[in-house]
């Protein structure tokens, strides 16, 4: 699921930006350029983006570390859960 989860997000935080990707097409089409130069994006419509997404970044940063056997225990934890 997690893999699947990478190829095709789901769950609320892509929920939210579809819906910030759908308020920013109407609110391009009805733009007036005169009063707002750049296209909205679904960013504007969706302040907790960046805060949701550093979180994320965060939360998937690998771990490397200098021992090979401390990377493989690791993995092991992470993976299967087993603690050796």
């Amino acid at each position: 699921m997690v893999a699947y989860s990478e190829l095709e997000p789901w769950g609320p935080l892509q929920a939210d930006f579809r819906a910030g990707q759908i308020c920013a097409t109407l609110a391009n089409v009805n733009r007036d350029p005169r009063a707002r130069s750049e296209p909205w994006a679904a960013r504007d419509f969706f302040p907790a983006l960046e805060r949701a997404m550093s979180g994320i970044e965060r939360a998937t940063a690998a771990v490397l570390l200098n021992d090979p056997q401390a990377q493989s225990e690791l993995i092991k934890q992470a993976v299967f859960g087993v603690k050796t």
